[in-house]
């Protein structure tokens, strides 16, 4: 899975300096990819983690899933996440339409934890 600290503080910190209210735009593939990008008028940042471990499934066909969190909930997680201290493993999951979910296990068989982050849709925004 991917490490809170690795994935995280250092370029999200750098994603949110174009703006906190900004959305962190996510792609992830049952392939063990994933792509986190931010943009705003002048300037695109994307990030590329490769190499993930699936867990809890066979052979699937190739698929990707999208979801959009504001940067600043998105940051808040990742720093929630960190300050559990010592994990022996994190899932990251995208309930389509819903919700971003990591799972943290936590170290020592201590528990787990886990964390929700609303994503929208483009629906979200339609004024009919």
């Amino acid at each position: 899975g991917i490490n809170a600290e690795y994935m995280g503080i250092g370029v999200l910190t750098k994603m949110s300096r174009l703006g906190r209210d900004l959305d962190l735009h996510l792609e992830a593939s049952n392939e063990g990819k994933i792509q986190l990008s931010v943009n705003n008028d002048s300037v695109s940042i994307k990030t590329y983690y490769s190499d993930l471990t699936l867990h809890g499934h066979g052979e699937l066909p190739e698929r990707t899933d999208h979801a959009s969190v504001k940067i600043k909930k998105f940051m808040k997680l990742t720093k929630g996440v960190m300050e559990l201290g010592e994990v022996d493993g994190q899932v990251l999951c995208i309930v389509e339409s819903y919700a971003l979910v990591i799972h943290v296990m936590l170290a020592h068989q201590m528990g787990t934890a886990t964390f929700y982050v609303p994503v929208f849709t483009a629906d979200d925004f339609d004024s009919d």
